[in-house]
């Protein structure tokens, strides 16, 4: 008995006829008028507070972020993690918009919109094609300026938390650098980008929206974009539904000495050693420690190799060690302050000898001062 079902054969020319007439229905006409003038970047300060920054790179990507001060340093002890519950409920419903709702029509338009924080920060991240701008702009601005924080999706949100809590615990590299701030600064700038766990399903609804309203304010909004005209994103700065107001204070977070230690067990140590560095307000301190941090060494600059080449700190790491090891000068600044050191990681019999011989290297820098060919190639 015959077969009713068409041959691959046939599927196949009728799949290259389909594909071809789609191809040939919107012909593109592309005239070359020169080259494109290179554009510098732009800073617009709104009448309301809100800054606008841009670079026009003429790039077929977008890149969009509304960036609020309302990172973990502004947390008190009665809402501890609350940025962390802000950042994992970054695309749930809005009032205009459903989460499925939001979730597939950026896919739809291959896009990308995420949540990240800092300690000083809050910022929602968009990535599209640059001829989709118009409509994932409206999500993003759908996710900074229209939450919802439905009860329920509110809730469901408790075990991403949970997720992201378990993956800290399993990298000491992110547990050292959360203990190294909570030793230096206590509260404020020393408080964690991850909720305790004791705060875990304790940022309920209303707490997250007298949160937002207190911190996403136009005083303390920012529109970062590249690949966009600057005058298209001031038009859309000045459109987003944002309360105007300054905000409260950040809690002083004054720099003082200490050590925390956390037993993981393993065969490796991971150590950070910091002093105070420099905030952001001093220019040229920054610039300073950001030379030194190259001329020290920071991560290895070719992917797997040992980084000895580039980096003096590997070098003298690798005179006490045979055992596989991990070295690089740290540098953090944020408004009011700063952290600079190193961070290290060897095997655990073998760390005191590493840490004592960069220390003997600090120690030589403060009496000879750096090599001005060293600063040359650090710039």
């Amino acid at each position: 008995m015959p077969s009713r079902l068409p041959s691959r054969q046939l599927l196949r020319s009728l799949q290259s006829a389909r594909f071809a007439t789609h191809a040939a229905v919107k012909p593109v006409a592309v005239q070359h008028s020169g080259a494109l003038a290179k554009q510098e970047p732009k800073l617009t300060t709104l009448p309301n507070g809100i800054v606008v920054a841009s670079l026009e790179n003429y790039s077929p990507i977008s890149r969009v972020t509304v960036s609020f001060k309302a990172g973990a340093r502004y947390e008190t002890p009665d809402n501890l993690g609350i940025t962390h519950s802000l950042r994992t409920c970054a695309g749930l419903g809005t009032k205009d918009a459903s989460c499925i709702g939001i979730t597939r029509n950026i896919q739809q338009i291959g896009g990308s919109l995420t949540a990240s924080t800092t300690r000083e920060h809050l910022s929602y991240n968009l990535e599209c094609n640059r001829d989709q701008l118009d409509t994932a702009l409206n999500f993003l601005l759908q996710v900074t300026a229209k939450q919802a924080f439905k009860p329920w999706e509110v809730s469901d949100s408790t075990p991403r938390i949970k997720l992201d809590l378990a993956a800290v615990l399993s990298q000491p590299h992110l547990i050292v650098l959360e203990q190294l701030h909570k030793a230096a600064y206590r509260v404020g700038l020393g408080n964690s980008l991850y909720a305790p766990a004791y705060m875990l399903g304790e940022h309920e609804p209303e707490m997250l929206q007298h949160y937002v309203k207190q911190h996403f304010t136009t005083n303390r909004a920012a529109v970062v974009g590249v690949g966009v005209s600057h005058d298209y994103l001031v038009r859309y700065a000045e459109s987003l539904p944002i309360e105007n107001g300054i905000g409260p204070a950040p809690r002083p977070s004054k720099y003082s000495t200490g050590e925390i230690r956390v037993d993981t067990g393993g065969e490796l140590s991971y150590v950070a050693v910091v002093t105070e560095g420099a905030p952001l307000n001093t220019p040229k301190d920054v610039l300073a420690l950001a030379v030194l941090q190259n001329v020290l060494g920071s991560a290895p600059r070719i992917k797997w190799s040992d980084g000895l080449v580039a980096s003096p700190l590997a070098q003298i790491a690798s005179k006490v060690t045979d055992k596989p090891f991990a070295i690089s000068a740290l540098n953090i600044n944020y408004s009011d302050s700063g952290l600079f050191g190193f961070y290290a990681v060897a095997h655990h019999e073998d760390i005191g000898k590493v840490l004592k011989s960069v220390f003997g290297h600090y120690s030589s820098l403060t009496k000879t001062g750096v090599q001005e060919r060293d600063v040359q190639r650090a710039k």
